[in-house]
């Protein structure tokens, strides 16, 4: 009976700190989020099609410049700002601000702009990164990394 509540005592124990090394990690990843990104333009031409990335890859030097001038013009202005408590506001394309709202649990972050859900799974979140991945409007799954901006 004494090696039955032992066992038992050890497993919960077990339980235990397995639940709050989650929390802890938990509490990390909010901490890391909490600021303003911008997405990685040099993550951009790591992302695309294969088709679209060979074609990339054959491309001269000026033309590679040019791609990214275009890619900054088209997207360098792109901010989103993570507030603690769920809220974010939202920048596209220089418009104006919209807000948001988010919640994250584990590894997946959903965010509520205009009505809209949108979820995204992290794949890697750090102070300088931010990795993820999700369903575009053409029901394409696609991969982003973001890293911190200025306002």
């Amino acid at each position: 009976m004494q090696k039955r509540l032992n066992i038992l005592l050890a497993t919960l124990t077990l339980l235990l700190v397995v639940q709050v090394q989650q929390a802890q990690a938990q509490k990390i990843r909010k901490k890391h989020l909490i600021k303003v990104w911008k997405i990685s333009l040099e993550s951009i031409t790591q992302s695309l099609p294969p088709e679209q990335k060979e074609k990339y890859d054959q491309m001269n030097d000026t033309d590679k410049k040019a791609f990214a001038a275009y890619m900054e013009q088209m997207i360098g202005k792109m901010r989103i700002e993570f507030k603690s408590g769920g809220k974010a506001t939202v920048n596209l394309f220089g418009e104006k601000n919209k807000e948001a709202t988010w919640k994250l649990k584990k590894n997946v972050l959903t965010m509520n702009t205009e009505g809209k859900n949108r979820k995204m799974t992290i794949l890697e979140l750090s102070n300088e990164k931010f990795k993820f991945e999700a369903i575009d409007d053409d029901g394409k799954k696609m991969e982003l990394t973001m890293v911190p901006a200025s306002k």
